[in-house]
Order: C-alpha cells, then structure tokens, then sequence
C-alpha cells in the first residue's frame, strides 16, 4: 500500500537539517547527539557542502546504517544551498536546523516537540529556544542566551519551524552568505509568525575559531 507525502510527515515529528562542511573533528559526536534523541519521531538529514576533508566518509562510515539517518551530497554551493536542499526533502511536521560542529542536548528535541503541541491547531507556528556556549575561555563557557527568561534564541540552530513556515521563508536566497540574518528577521521583525519562547536548552554551542569572531571582537570590528 502506499503512503501518501501527508501520512509520511505524521510518522515523523521533526526533521533536523545538518548542513557540514569540513568538520571531520566534530562531526560524528554532533550526529550522536541527535541520532540517541528519545521519545520522539525524528529524521537527521546530513548535506555535505562539498567539504574537502573526510567528512562525508566518517559520517557515513559511522552511522550510514542508521534508519534515521541520511546524508546527501549538495547539489549546490554554500551553506545556504545545502539547508535548502536537505529542507526540501525533509518529511516531519517541523524542522529545525542543526551545525555539524555542536551537540544537541539529551530529550529536547522532544521537549520542543512538546512545548508546541497545544499549538497544532495554529499556523505559522515557531518556537524558540535557548543556546548554551561550550567554550575554553573560561569568561563564556556556560552561558547561556539569551540570559532573559521567557526568551529564546533568534540564531538559527534555534527555531523549531512548522510546515507552514518551512514553505513561506524556503528556500532561502541563496546569494546570502548565511540563513540566520534571514530567520532573524523573519522571527524577530515580522507579525507573521506565532512564536512560541521556552527555556529549553536547543543546543550546546561550541564556540571556536571561525563561528566566534562576533563573540570575541569588539562591536566596532565586527561590524566592519
């Protein structure tokens, strides 16, 4: 018998979207992470923009076997094409995006999941979570952001977007150099969108050369 596209998508909860490149030195604890999620229906869709190291082989290697795992090579170019090509055929109810580099805490997928089931009747629902910065400098290791409670993040490994969403804001141009300047303003500057705030721990960010320069330079810097 065969299923329709609507009755796969209620078969999983959420697909987590992981777009990598070169990150052979982080790569399979970050799969870990999302592959050992409990209590929930999940897929990870690993796209591997077009990295020149052994990513693509460890990963698949490793956890190539693994049902709810795939992972594809980007038919485009940049990080942005790859979130859109693993969106584009992602089948759960919501999608949330991930980095190959950092690690998703133990059952909050299934925390988020669970804090926007009351909203199902809804659309153009996202929730937003918290980020914790994994760090050797001793001043940012722990932190967590937004300090305010109530408040998620607007990076984007922090929405958790419904269909809805996922079909109004994908694809993203992909003439932008990333997809976070454009959920931010999505999520932060519009009415569109019924956003939900938790508490909830997304992701343990791993704060590093090359996705720290905004966290480490002064304001003047980084904004030149």
């Amino acid at each position: 018998m065969k299923v329709t596209l609507e009755e796969a998508k209620q078969d999983i909860h959420v697909s987590v979207i992981m777009a990598v490149q070169n990150e052979e030195k982080y790569i399979l604890s970050a799969v870990k992470s999302i592959l050992s999620q409990e209590s929930i229906n999940h897929e990870l869709i690993v796209v591997d923009d077009n990295s020149t190291d052994s990513t693509y082989q460890i990963v698949t290697d490793k956890y190539g076997s693994e049902t709810k795992f795939s992972i594809f090579k980007s038919p485009g170019k940049g990080k942005v094409a790859a979130f859109n090509y693993g969106v584009s055929i992602a089948k759960g109810r919501y999608v949330c995006l991930f980095a190959g580099d950092d690690i998703m805490p133990q059952d909050s997928l299934s925390e988020r999941f669970n804090a926007l089931n009351n909203c199902q009747d809804k659309k153009f629902v996202v929730g937003l979570s918290k980020i914790k910065i994994m760090s050797d400098n001793k001043k940012k290791d722990g932190l967590i952001v937004p300090r305010k409670k109530n408040q998620g993040s607007l990076s984007g490994q922090s929405p958790l977007m419904d269909s809805d969403v996922v079909q109004f804001l994908f694809p993203v141009p992909e003439d932008l150099p990333n997809e976070d300047t454009w959920l931010e303003i999505a999520f932060g500057h519009t009415s569109k969108f019924h956003i939900i705030h938790s508490d909830i721990i997304c992701c343990n960010w791993r704060m590093h050369s090359g996705n720290s320069m905004n966290m480490l330079v002064s304001y003047k810097e980084y904004k030149e």
